[in-house]
């Protein structure tokens, strides 16, 4: 019996170690011992296969080199690289390869998905923040004033007080006004605006921002030229080097929607 398994085993050894390979050396042998190799895995391998072969194909040339070949139009360096990865590779070889290829990318995807999702995150603690510390500056419209009058019309001007409590001085405000009439808020006449104080507001100092409304018969139809009728809120405060301080817009709701993508990414 010993006589009769030992031969037996020996064949299939053999068979194991001579595995159809792919050959490069010319586009014939190319073509040919691709297909052999093919016909060589069992059915199920065989879509693998044809999946694998691809990604294997194109792992060795980047996507600079493939640009500046195909602006070129040098083709046998494309066909090269192709060769170079290919050659001397069994069916399985060609999977594994494949595979091990698609497992890195996955896992290089996953760790740029975490760290912007990280970085995102953090822009939404800063957001809150930024929200909940710029109600405390005590930002309204508190009167409107008008110039000199010259031809019987005068500018107009809406002044804003601002009380800064935080311990640095402020520089700068970014800000928008929405128009109420009637106790009724107008969305469409939000505007959004920027002002730079002559000199920083110290920690626990009043300031004023001074927004121009134009002259004042532009207004002479509306009954409603009050200071009540302007709603002002900050969205954004400087500091000394004109950097934000705080700044509610810097999550949007772009930033929301991936930040929702990227925790359903990370989770798989």
């Amino acid at each position: 019996m010993k006589k009769l398994i030992l031969p037996a085993l020996a064949v299939m050894m053999l068979a194991g170690c001579n595995e159809s390979e792919i050959d490069t050396t010319t586009e014939e042998t190319m073509k040919s011992s691709i297909q052999e190799v093919r016909n060589s895995l069992d059915d199920a391998d065989k879509p693998r296969f044809d999946k694998a072969i691809e990604v294997v194909a194109l792992s060795n040339i980047s996507i600079p080199e493939l640009l500046q070949a195909k602006e070129k139009e040098d083709d046998e360096f494309i066909q090269n690289k192709f060769k170079e990865t290919l050659n001397g590779k069994s069916g399985k070889d060609i999977i594994k390869l494949a595979t091990d290829i698609e497992n890195k990318k996955h896992a290089e995807q996953q760790e740029a998905a975490r760290n912007e999702l990280k970085a995102l995150e953090e822009k939404q603690a800063h957001r809150e923040l930024a929200t909940e510390k710029l109600r405390t500056f005590e930002f309204k419209s508190s009167r409107i004033e008008y110039g000199k009058e010259v031809n019987g019309d005068a500018p107009a001007t809406l002044i804003i007080t601002m009380i800064n409590p935080e311990k640095t001085s402020i520089s700068g405000v970014h800000y928008a006004i929405e128009r109420y009439i009637d106790g009724k808020a107008y969305p469409e006449t939000v505007k959004t605006f920027y002002y730079e104080f002559p000199e920083a507001i110290a920690a626990g100092q009043k300031g004023e921002v001074v927004l121009s409304l134009g002259n004042k018969s532009a207004w002479a139809k509306d009954e409603h030229m009050e200071p009540s009728s302007f709603f002002a809120w900050l969205f954004r405060a400087d500091g000394v080097d004109k950097k934000p301080l705080y700044d509610v817009s810097s999550f949007n709701e772009n930033d929301k929607a991936r930040l929702m993508e990227l925790k359903q990414q990370v989770a798989q």
